[in-house]
């Protein structure tokens, strides 16, 4: 359907060929040749480029380079990707993006932006520890 709305041509593929990308680019993470995933995770995504669960990776390993803009836009498309998910990985797709756009925002001093990032994430998955870890440490920032 993507292709489509871009006037492209595109073959279908099952879902296998994608994760199989983005599982070598997280085995290559596991096994400390973590800079050679993001390769994979870009092929997984060439795929399936509106895979939440594979955007919010890129934007942690994003995260782990402390590129924030980077993470932060991997985050954000998760977030919108995240609406396609089905069942309950759904609002757990959707409050990690919201988390990891926070996290981002924490880093670049824009406390306002994450606090409310994190109101969202809470809102939609009001059991994840890690968002109120997060509101605890916006917290502690400014005080």
């Amino acid at each position: 359907g993507l292709a489509a709305t871009q006037k492209k041509n595109a073959v279908v593929l099952d879902r296998s060929w994608s994760t199989a990308y983005f599982l070598k680019g997280f085995a290559l993470i596991d096994v400390g040749r973590a800079p050679e995933a993001i390769e994979w995770f870009n092929k997984a995504l060439g795929l399936a480029p509106m895979n939440a669960e594979f955007l919010a990776e890129r934007g942690e390993w994003h995260k782990s380079r402390k590129d924030w803009d980077k993470a932060y836009a991997d985050f954000k498309q998760s977030s919108t990707a995240a609406e396609f998910t089905e069942g309950n990985a759904k609002a757990f797709e959707k409050s990690r993006a919201l988390r990891g756009m926070a996290f981002a925002r924490i880093e670049q001093g824009k406390l306002d932006e994450a606090s409310k990032l994190l109101e969202q994430a809470l809102k939609r998955n009001p059991n994840v520890a890690k968002v109120l870890q997060e509101m605890e440490y916006l917290k502690s920032l400014r005080q």
